[in-house]
């Protein structure tokens, strides 16, 4: 705008109101007029000032401040920096992932035994061996799934029954996982998997050969697909 200030403008005042005062000086307490068309030398020098300064006025306006110029780009030791806490970052967040991964397989593995399906489950301490492949925890009588030792008068009784003995003590903590093939049960025995300090009792009688697999029940059990059974 061709009013506007004419700040920074050289030889310019901070306003036109500047202007106006310094064509008054010019002027002088006379009116007389002896210049070009009638006008005073001084008045005539002020009215040439006074739009050279209106148009820079106006250049400058166009042009915007002087600030607005490209900022100067960032040194080598700042991009440096920028550089180092970005991988510092990258670094910290790869160590947070591994450790919560390492906590995880911790936890599962910290967890141990678990029952696996939709049918019973119960823990409760040893109370009573009654051969190789039936015991009681708590007042449930048990069947082992899928494992079957021989019966009282037949060679390897007593061995299978110490087995499970050593294994599952009188009085020791035991985890009981029903089959959720078998609910039905056995004879009123719940049919299922014990573990007893963390060890699969119907395992450790197979890998033993004081027991056998039942492979008749392969076809139903939840458990034949687990390596352990060796279920076809």
């Amino acid at each position: 705008m061709l009013g506007g200030r004419s700040d920074g403008v050289p030889g310019c005042g901070s306003s036109m109101n500047g202007n106006h005062e310094l064509q008054r000086i010019h002027e002088g307490p006379s009116s007389k007029k002896s210049g070009v068309n009638g006008t005073s030398p001084g008045r005539e020098a002020d009215l040439g000032t006074s739009e050279r300064c209106r148009w820079s006025a106006l250049l400058l306006e166009l042009r915007g401040p002087a600030t607005s110029a490209k900022q100067p780009a960032a040194s080598p030791s700042m991009r440096s920096r920028t550089s180092k806490k970005r991988f510092f970052f990258a670094v910290g967040l790869l160590l947070i992932l591994a450790v919560a991964i390492v906590v995880g397989v911790n936890l599962v593995a910290f967890r141990g035994p678990h029952c696996r399906g939709m049918a019973a489950c119960l823990t409760g301490g040893v109370t009573y061996i009654v051969d190789g492949d039936t015991l009681d925890v708590g007042s449930t009588r048990v069947r082992l799934a899928l494992v079957n030792t021989p019966e009282a008068g037949q060679t390897g009784y007593q061995e299978a029954k110490d087995f499970t003995a050593q294994t599952c003590p009188v009085g020791t903590q035991a985890l009981v996982d029903e089959d959720d093939g078998q609910t039905a049960g056995s004879y009123g025995r719940m049919i299922a998997v014990v573990y007893c300090g963390g060890v699969n009792l119907n395992e450790a009688l197979l890998r033993s050969g004081y027991a056998e697999l039942v492979a008749y029940y392969c076809s139903v059990s939840e458990f034949a697909d687990q390596a352990w059974t060796g279920c076809p």
